[in-house]
Order: C-alpha cells, then structure tokens, then sequence
C-alpha cells in the first residue's frame, strides 16, 4: 500500500501541469456538473433511507459546498477508480488495470479511493497519506490538502452509492454513509 501510495503520488506529480495538453483532450474533466451529478443521484436513491440518516437532507441543503475544494485543487491525470483492486505487483513492480475511468482532476481522489473500504486500518491510511504527501509535494503539500483529501472521501461516497440505486439501499453497504457523514463532518457540513 505505501509503494503504491508512493507511485500514485509521482504520478501525479508528473501530469500535474498537461491537463490542457490535446493528447490528453480525450480525459474527462471532473468539473462542478460532475461533482453535483453523483451527489443528486445519491440524495435521489437514498430517499427511502432518510429516517435512517436524517442528517443527509442537511448535508443536500449544503449544495455545492463539499466540491469547492476538489475545484480549488491543482488537476492532473487521476486513475479515476483507483482501489486495491486496480494494482498488480509483481517483484516489487507495480502494474496498473482499467484505466477506461482515466480523467482530469485532483489526485486526492485516487488517493481517497485506495484508502477507502471497511478493512483498511486507520494508521495504514495515515502512513499512506504521509508517503503520498511527501512523494507529490517534497517542499511541503498545499494548506488545502487535508480539505481537499475530505472533499475526496466525499465524494468516493457519493460516486459508489449514486451509481445505481440498488448499490444505494443495500445493507451491506450502508458502511458508506458512515464515510460520508465522517467526511462531510471534517469540512464542518454537518
């Protein structure tokens, strides 16, 4: 986990400043519209779900609050569905799958998808965030880093339980909600 949180953090590093590049026209950009989409349809599905967390009505009410600081973040190429799932390693080398959810934002989000999930101890994600830090920014991450890193986890919420409404009201993953409240709770929505 921390050689990958290492690599992802050069990587970044790296396709910080070729967003505009026209090779790279073909990424989706992860804009306002897109934030605010995953966010509707989350709010949308979990309708019948609100006498069991009545405070997501306060957290809608906030509207696009919890992306200003993902807008605010410098943009690079981001993996888009960077999990565990997505890493190979084979002698000590890393290799990368799926890369069709490949897009322009802010590196905070695959750094919030690899770190995401029920079974990740909390000191790993913080050393993971550490070794992220360290490898992108060597002179220091931005002031906003902590903010954007919450904006992230955020919306890592909102992208898995807005995708389809069954994901939304099943069980097994109301986990989610506890992330997201945790989130929304560490930028001050709620």
């Amino acid at each position: 986990m921390l050689q990958t949180a290492r690599w992802l953090a050069q990587f970044h590093a790296r396709h910080e400043r070729r967003e505009d590049e026209p090779t790279l026209a073909f990424l989706k950009r992860y804009d306002a519209a897109y934030y605010r989409g995953w966010a509707r349809r989350t709010f949308e599905f979990a309708r019948p779900l609100q006498s069991r967390f009545p405070w997501l009505p306060q957290l809608a009410a906030c509207g696009d609050e919890w992306f200003a600081p993902l807008l605010r973040a410098a943009p690079t190429v981001i993996h888009g569905e960077f999990d565990a799932k997505t890493v190979l390693v084979r002698d000590q080398k890393l290799f990368l799958l799926d890369w069709e959810s490949a897009a322009i934002g802010p590196g905070e989000i695959d750094l919030a998808m690899l770190t995401d999930g029920a079974g990740w101890p909390a000191k790993l994600v913080r050393r993971c965030e550490d070794r992220y830090q360290r490898a992108r920014w060597p002179g220091g991450a931005p002031d906003g880093f902590k903010r954007t890193l919450a904006a992230a986890r955020i919306y890592v919420q909102f992208r898995w339980l807005g995708d389809r409404p069954e994901k939304t009201l099943r069980e097994k993953t109301f986990w989610r909600y506890d992330r997201l409240r945790a989130a929304v709770k560490k930028l001050g929505l709620i």
